[in-house]
Order: structure tokens, then sequence, then C-alpha cells
């Protein structure tokens, strides 16, 4: 791709935050508002879309697992043959770009080429996941320590190469993304480096939408619990003992 002689447009990979309008920021309202292109992913809410201006070009690169309107690649030659020709182009993620969205993929390609690129933040899923099920992350004497951790990864092979025993006997509190596909399997793990069958887990499906649900068992029984309600993705888990905290608060996130 030949850009000699080309005036760049500026490229902001923002986070759309987990689903609820409401918690997109300030600033990655403003930009979406001023954007030329807006670039987005298949779990940005529609609702965000309406603040874009009438004139922006608005185009869905969105993937769900087994189905990719664009591969990686392809979004990146998107991004970048925008770039080409406009002056402000957004890339627009759910939760934060850089939560095992792909962001840090997308930086390094448009870099390549000479391309400016600046992160707005969003609020990532495991944060909203826990506020709105009413219950912390980290919560003194119980949770001192939160890992992130990826339940899904390209051709599902590096999942099986993590260091899950460090992982699981070094945090009090672990949060899956995209967890269903190899939960039994990552359930197991647990088990076998010695956490209780008893340890509490969460599940968060369609997290701070209307149409939120959550799940609520034990490392012993939620894969029961999954099949009996055909609980599905985009689901987060959250393992630990402070997920007990949301059996105990009252459940304020109704309105």
């Amino acid at each position: 791709m030949n850009i000699n002689n080309k005036k760049l447009g500026k490229v902001y990979l923002i986070g759309a935050g987990p689903g609820d309008p409401e918690l997109l920021t300030l600033k990655a309202k403003r930009l979406i508002e001023i954007s030329d292109v807006v670039i987005y992913d298949a779990l940005v809410n529609p609702c965000i879309l309406n603040f874009c201006h009438p004139k922006a070009e608005l185009i869905k690169v969105g993937k769900r697992k087994g189905k990719h309107t664009y591969s990686q690649s392809q979004i990146s030659e998107l991004l970048i043959e925008k770039s080409l020709n406009s002056l402000h182009i957004v890339r627009l993620k759910g939760g934060d770009p850089c939560i095992f969205g792909r962001g840090g993929e997308e930086m390094l390609d448009l870099s390549t080429y000479g391309i400016t690129v600046e992160i707005i933040p969003g609020i990532t899923t495991a944060m909203a996941s826990a506020a709105y099920t009413n219950f912390p992350l980290t919560h003194r004497k119980v949770s001192s320590s939160v890992s992130f951790v990826t339940g899904a990864e390209a051709n599902n092979k590096a999942i099986f190469c993590l260091k899950w025993e460090n992982i699981i006997l070094g945090s009090d509190t672990i949060v899956i993304y995209m967890a269903l596909h190899n939960l039994s399997w990552i359930i197991h793990k647990f088990i076998q480096v010695g956490r209780s069958l008893e340890t509490p887990i969460i599940l968060i499906q369609w997290c701070s939408l209307p149409k939120q649900r959550t799940l609520i068992g034990t490392l012993g029984t939620i894969i029961d619990q999954i099949y009996e309600i055909n609980f599905g993705p985009p689901s987060i888990a959250i393992i630990g003992e402070v997920v007990e905290i949301s059996s105990i608060l009252p459940n304020i996130y109704k309105t």
C-alpha cells in the first residue's frame, strides 16, 4: 500500500464499555460525534451508534466466535485504507480496547504506516460485571488480588499453555473472559491445583444490559447449572470467595 505524500488521518481506539450506553466516557462520546468513519465490533451496543455524525461512514467488522465478518488482518487493512482519506477514524470496541480486545495488534499494524493512534479506555467487562451483580472484585481480608484471564485464544491452543497453577494459586479472585467454551477444562485445572469444589463462581451474560443474566454456583455445580438453563455467551466468569458478597447485598441495578 503506497502512502507516500498522503495526509494521514488519526485513529481513535475507543472502548465502548460493557453495553450500557450510559457507561460510555464523555471523551469517547465526543470523539464518536465528530468522526468521519466509525469501524465497530459486533458487541458494541447499537444505541451508541446514535451518537455518530449523520454523515459518518459506519462499518461493522464485528467478530463473534465462528462468525467473522472481517478477519483481524482485514480490519487492520481497512483502518489503514480509511486513514489515507479521512481526518478522524474511530475504531470502536466493546469493553476496553486493550483488555482482550486485540487493540495492541491494531496499534502495531497502524504504527507500521506512521498512522497516529490514541487510546480512549473503556470500562472493561470484569469491572462492570462485578458492579452490576453487586459485589467488589477486591475486599479487605477476602480478596487482595485479581487476575484477568482469557478463556479463549486463537486456534484454542494458547489457553492450554497458560501457567494456570500460578494464576489460580496466586490470585484471590480470577476473572475469565470468554469463559464458557473451555470452562469445564478450566474448572478441572482449579480442582487439580487444590481449589475446593465449594469455591463460589458467578457467570454474567450480557453485562449491564436489560437482558443481563447471572448464574451463581460453585466449581462443583456450575457446569450442570449451565446446561439446565441453557446459559450461553457472551459471558464472563468470576471465581473466588468475594462472589458470596453478591448474595448478601440487595440488587440495586434494575433501572
